[in-house]
């Protein structure tokens, strides 16, 4: 069987390594996108940043907070991907219909693919590795930020204001 169908074996596996380099490019992108926002957060809060390192905040506790704040936004972003990721798989069937009605062209035409229903596999340690690299990301994304924060003098904090 393998023999036989080889031209469609590569095709998968041309397909796999494409989703890997589309689904890294859009894990870096939302790794941009936390640097941006939290980067975008200690600008808008220099002030409190100064007002609580005044008052006795640790350097290392501020680090914290914005590497928390990362941290959460991955474990976050995480747990809705999955979710709607399992939701997609569920439902692939429905949403082939859907793009085939509007668009009106067969995504996945059964004469190259050779099924009536799209088969999904759920591999748990793919899974839990693209969430764990984006966590990671997010994590990474945070870092920045967050030294940039705890590097903070108090007094220029309290001026730049």
């Amino acid at each position: 069987w393998e023999d036989q169908k080889a031209d469609f074996l590569m095709a998968v596996e041309q397909e796999k390594v494409m989703l890997v380099i589309v689904l890294s490019f859009i894990v870096m992108l939302g790794g941009f996108i936390i640097l941006a926002t939290l980067t975008l957060t200690v600008v808008e809060k220099t002030r409190d940043i100064g007002i609580v390192s005044a008052l006795g905040a640790s350097r290392t506790g501020i680090l914290s907070i914005f590497l928390f704040n990362g941290l959460l936004i991955g474990v976050f972003g995480s747990i809705l991907g999955l979710g709607l990721g399992w939701w997609f798989t569920e439902n692939v069937d429905a949403v082939h219909a859907f793009i085939k009605d509007v668009t009106g062209r067969d995504v996945f035409p059964p004469t190259i693919y050779h099924f009536r229903s799209i088969p999904t596999v759920w591999h748990w340690p793919s899974v839990f590795t693209i969430m764990g690299g984006s966590i990671l990301v997010a994590f990474f994304a945070g870092l920045l930020p967050a030294m940039r924060a705890a590097r903070l003098d108090p007094i220029k904090a309290l001026r730049y204001e």
